[in-house]
């Protein structure tokens, strides 16, 4: 009894568990322990009692005690049915009964060994940012670092570092984090206002600038935003501590921990005390940082001086030094620092005489001067450091080498010498003087420039008439003999004609075997030789005397090139404004020959209607009156003034470019070796004809009869300039006009050519007789001995083909004429001459339509003495109506092209709905677009010229009618 009165009463619980796990002994320390009474454990299993005990460690302890039969001895966390827990010390002794449980509470000694771990581990998270406070180099690393201690040292779940926003919404900006974030930091949106989310322990810690801790962020109310994400993190308690630099809340630090009311009193302060070292932490990073940065760029720009600073003490010891100070002595820093300056680059035992620093000591103001070494020019300078009293501290030395800078004043001389050369060259230019003028002038100012080491003795030479050659322009200072030898150089020849032919510059300091000019008494001598260019074209050579032995200088070829552009540029205006002048001319000439060429072919319009009256109606009389009629004489030379006028007509038409052509595609060869036995008999036996023509000739398009007519008529001029006689040469070839050809000769366009070139060895012509000779009625000739429309008919004929015709003369030596044909790829046609007869009759049926009445009547006065069935209407109405009441067939429409009211080409087109094998057969005097386009007859049209005679109606009816029978028409 005695044992069971201790055992109720003891101060430590007792259990006694049998083998089922059923209470049958529990004193009453064990059920105040257990939170509950004796009498509702006793009888009942430990099971019944604490529901899940069975899967706690303590209940398998317990079991092992049953089973092993030996002690067993634990420390337990228990957890109790209201949620709160308590820590025991069990002992677990077998009897004979089960086990015996003597329990000691030893929850307090818990609660203060994990008070003071927790004390431990903040005092290691502070002790630990403290010593990566004096490491850090970076403010932002150095947050992480203290953000990744406190969760790695502290044991804490998340640790973040949140600075103010001082904008409208007064954010807290994240800038470092570590433990079990997930994105809960950026998903917060935390604020320091006084809205909800500022009402958090961040807001709250930045807004009173005291810590906030929420003890059971499970409950707290001010977590409400954040409460789920916090929970689903493990996150159970939370401190905010605000981070200050100099009493100013820059921020907040925020720990979470695993535990609920994780932190006590004393771990509060000590985290406070991390609060407050991490803000002066930032403070002095910061500090330290803008320190080291500002050396750092201290540091940058004195060794990115480019002259050499050095700092001397007063006793001249090397106090600091820039690199260039250690490249200029090719030495490391270490090596110069202490030494003093005049040992070390004077090798004196005092510092030189012309040293700055001693003059700036005894003059007191800064001391400069310039010393020359090594073909280089420094500037020394030296200034005083003084100290708060006034005494020399130091001195600061600099050494700058100024070579470049004395280089580029020279160069700068140089440039305004070149710039005023070039000037007053380009002012001369503007002078209204020939340029033969203007070179000597030119070169003597070149070489008055006085930095130039040459002698003042000089040339120019120019490209002028003759390819290939320089010939002199101007000179300066030299010999007569040199004149005479110098007068023209070819390419190749000579330092000149190499610097032409290389197109680069020619140098020689001595007289060298490429001096292939020389003279008897020539000095020894050396030259610069600088072609005077444009894009690749060589116009002339710039030529300088050098004294022997003269260095090549790069300044002297530079400015001498820079004169050599300049005078290109001066030769190239000269020849733009030339060519300019020439092309106003021929526009000039152009519009003048278009204006009598419309006078021209208008007249001739009406004129061809009236002779071809003439003429035929001449042509009658003449027929009906005997041999020995006086009268027929007269008739006949009536007859005979009219086809000299419809001559005449036909070459207005041909100049105004008005008369039509029935090109076809021909071998410039063939037509000139069809008439050539012709010519012969035309020229007479004085003139020599040499005939050179092209073996693979390309083919042209082109009229063969106006060809013929263009050759015979340049022929016929030729003879007529070579009055006691001489040679005429024919020639033919392919040629391509380029763009730069085509450029230098107006309206003509760059491409593939064949070329006419008919030459005489007659009197020439002056370039004012040149300007004048394609005008009609132009002529050099005695009144009477020409109609000056030969060479304009020429001229008409070649613009009308498309082509261009140029000539080349000068007074007693002759002249060339070329003319310029487009070539063709088709293969050229074999000229057929056709027998003529005199009168080709026929029975068929003819329309006539002319609505001038003389000529009308004459047609068909013409077609019934040649046995043909003869209609007439004046018009293309009576026309159709003509048609449509006669009864029989007609077998050919000869229609005017103009006519009023119905053009020729229009009739046609309508009656061939009522006649659909009518043939055409058109008159005209004068080209017109309805069946000619550019003086070109459309294909298949079938023409007949105006004036015609009788003969020549009848023949080309007759040819007409008879092309359409063999067609089976």
């Amino acid at each position: 009894m005695i044992e069971r009165h201790v055992l109720d009463n003891l101060l430590e619980g007792v259990q006694v568990i049998d083998t089922d796990f059923r209470y049958v002994y529990v004193n009453a320390a064990a059920a105040a322990q257990g939170r509950t009474t004796i009498e509702r454990l006793l009888g009942r299993t430990m099971m019944e009692a604490y529901p899940g005990i069975e899967t706690t460690a303590m209940f398998g302890v317990l079991r092992r005690c049953l089973e092993e039969r030996s002690p067993q001895v634990m420390e337990n966390e228990f957890t109790f049915p209201d949620g709160s827990k308590g820590w025991f010390e069990l002992r677990f002794e077998p009897v004979p009964e089960g086990v015996a449980i003597l329990s000691v509470d030893i929850s307090g000694r818990k609660q203060a060994e994990a008070a003071a771990r927790r004390h431990g581990r903040a005092l290691a998270v502070l002790s630990a940012c403290n010593q990566t406070l004096v490491r850090a180099t970076d403010e932002r690393r150095f947050m992480d670092a203290v953000c990744r201690l406190i969760v790695e040292r502290g044991g804490y779940r998340l640790a973040w570092i949140g600075m103010k926003e001082d904008g409208t919404e007064r954010t807290v900006r994240p800038v470092a984090r570590a433990g079990a974030d997930d994105g809960y930091v950026d998903q917060a949106r935390v604020t320091w206002d006084d809205s909800e989310r500022g009402a958090g322990l961040i807001g709250r810690a930045i807004r009173t600038g005291q810590p906030v801790v929420a003890r059971f962020i499970a409950t707290d109310p001010e977590f409400v935003p954040w409460r789920e994400a916090a929970l689903a993190r493990g996150f159970a308690s939370a401190i905010a501590l605000p981070i200050r630099d100099d009493g100013e809340v820059l921020g907040a630090l925020a720990i979470y921990a695993a535990e609920p009311d994780a932190f006590d009193e004393a771990e509060r302060e000590l985290l406070a005390e991390l609060a407050l070292d991490l803000g002066y932490g930032l403070t002095t990073l910061r500090g330290r940082l803008a320190r080291e940065r500002a050396e750092a760029r201290w540091s940058l720009t004195f060794d990115a001086i480019t002259d050499a600073v050095c700092v001397l003490s007063p006793g001249h010891e090397f106090l600091a030094v820039n690199r260039a100070v250690c490249n200029m002595m090719k030495l490391p820093r270490e090596q110069i620092i202490g030494r003093r300056c005049f040992e070390l680059v004077h090798r004196t035992d005092a510092p030189i005489a012309a040293c700055p620093c001693t003059v700036m000591r005894e003059s007191g103001r800064p001391g400069v001067t310039e010393h020359e070494q090594d073909g280089r020019v420094y500037e020394l300078s030296a200034w005083p450091l003084l100290g708060p009293d006034g005494t020399l501290d130091a001195f600061v030395h600099v050494v700058k080498d100024i070579t470049d800078r004395r280089q580029a004043e020279a160069e700068v001389r140089r440039s305004r010498d070149t710039q005023q050369v070039i000037a007053s060259i380009l002012r001369l230019a503007l002078e209204n003087r020939p340029l033969e003028q203007l070179l000597p002038e030119i070169l003597r100012r070149v070489l008055s420039v006085s930095w130039l080491n040459i002698e003042r003795r000089g040339a120019i030479f120019l490209v002028e008439n003759e390819p290939g050659v320089l010939a002199l322009k101007a000179s300066e200072g030299l010999p007569a003999a040199l004149h005479e030898r110098c007068g023209r150089v070819p390419f190749g020849t000579c330092l000149c004609g190499r610097a032409a032919s290389a197109n680069e510059l020619a140098y020689a300091c001595e007289v060298d075997s490429r001096h292939e000019i020389a003279y008897q008494g020539m000095a020894p001598h050396g030259h610069y030789c600088v072609p005077i260019s444009v894009a690749g074209e060589v116009l002339g050579v710039l030529n300088t005397y050098l004294g022997p032995g003269h260095a090549r200088s790069s300044e002297e070829v530079g400015f001498l090139t820079d004169v050599a552009t300049a005078i290109a540029g001066i030769i190239v205006h000269r020849r733009a404004e030339e060519a300019q002048q020439r092309a106003n001319e021929h526009l000039k000439l152009v519009q003048r020959l278009e204006a009598v060429g419309r006078l021209a072919g208008g007249v001739a319009h009406d004129f061809n209607n009236l002779l071809s009256v003439i003429i035929s109606y001449a042509g009658f009389a003449a027929e009906a009156l005997g041999e020995s009629d006086p009268v027929r004489e007269d008739v006949v030379e009536i007859q005979t003034a009219a086809q000299r006028a419809a001559a005449l007509t036909r070459q207005l038409l041909a100049f105004s470019r008005k008369q039509i052509l029935q090109p076809e595609v021909l071998n410039l060869n063939q037509v000139v070796s069809g008439i050539e036995k012709m010519l012969r008999r035309l020229l007479g036996e004085d003139v020599d004809i040499d005939v050179h023509l092209a073996e693979d000739l390309g083919s042209i398009l082109a009229d063969s009869s106006q060809v013929e007519q263009v050759i015979v008529n340049l022929a016929v001029n030729a003879r007529d300039a070579m009055p006691t006689g001489g040679k005429l040469t024919i020639e033919t070839a392919n040629v391509e006009l380029d763009a730069d050809y085509a450029g230098a000769h107006i309206a003509v366009k760059p491409g593939r050519y064949v070329m006419l070139s008919v030459s005489d060895t007659g009197t020439g012509m002056d370039e004012e007789t040149r300007k004048h000779i394609f005008e009609p009625f132009f002529t050099t000739k005695e009144k009477g001995k020409g109609t000056g429309l030969g060479l304009s008919t020429v001229y008409g004929i070649v613009k009308q083909s498309g082509g261009s015709i140029w000539v080349y003369s000068e007074p007693g030596r002759g002249s060339t004429f070329k003319v310029y044909l487009p070539r063709v790829d088709a293969p050229a046609m074999e000229l057929v001459r056709r027998p003529v007869s005199e009168m080709p009759t026929g029975s068929e049926t003819v329309l006539v339509v002319e609505d001038e009445a003389a000529v009308r009547k004459l047609a068909e006065r013409i077609l019934r003495r040649a046995g043909y069935k003869v209609l007439s209407a004046a018009g293309g109405g009576d026309a159709l109506l003509l048609c449509e009441r006669h009864q029989g067939a007609i077998d050919l429409l000869v229609t005017d092209v103009v006519m009023p009211q119905m053009s020729g080409r229009e009739l046609a087109e309508r009656l061939a709905k009522i006649c659909p094998r009518l043939k055409v057969l058109y008159m005209s005097g004068y080209t017109d677009n309805a069946i000619v386009h550019h003086g070109v007859l459309d294909p298949g049209t079938r023409f007949i010229g105006k004036p015609f005679a009788a003969a020549e109606l009848t023949r080309k009816v007759r040819e007409v009618i008879d092309e359409a029978k063999e067609a089976g028409g």
